[in-house]
């Protein structure tokens, strides 16, 4: 029989990958890219809050502002749409929940791969390859 202590090393050793891909993947990146927020652009690593400044300019606030809009407007979108479904799916009997579950995930692998996306080898006959044939006009 398995005392407590060698649950909670097995435990311990299930969650470790998890915390080593956190960690390697998510951490460290996003500590840096801080470090690069504080360095300037020409290079090295003396410590600059020019960057920060810079945020004031009117190129970089008026796309900071957009971005944010964007993302209040996105997230209200999903709030209105996404709460009341996700309450009428909670409230449906088994069956018709495992149905409404299906017709949602396929909704979303509808389009996927993004057919934009795809590289046109044809067109290399021409000594180009386009990488948005729909753009260009080229797509079949």
């Amino acid at each position: 029989m398995k005392s407590k202590t060698g649950k909670k090393r097995t435990s311990v050793f299930m969650i470790l990958p998890l915390y080593l891909f956190t960690i390697v993947f998510v951490a460290c990146p996003l500590i840096y890219v801080l470090i690069l927020s504080f360095t300037p652009q020409e290079g090295g690593f003396a410590f600059t809050l020019e960057n920060y400044r810079r945020i004031l300019e009117p190129v970089y606030l008026d796309t900071f502002i957009q971005s944010f809009q964007l993302a209040v407007t996105s997230t209200l979108i999903i709030c209105v749409l996404g709460y009341p479904f996700g309450y009428f799916m909670a409230r449906l009997p088994k069956e018709k929940k495992e149905k409404a579950m299906l017709f949602l995930m396929l909704a979303f692998l509808g389009e996927f791969p993004d057919p934009s996306l795809r590289v046109d080898y044809h067109s290399s006959e021409k000594g180009n390859t386009e990488l948005y044939p729909g753009k260009t006009g080229n797509h079949r």
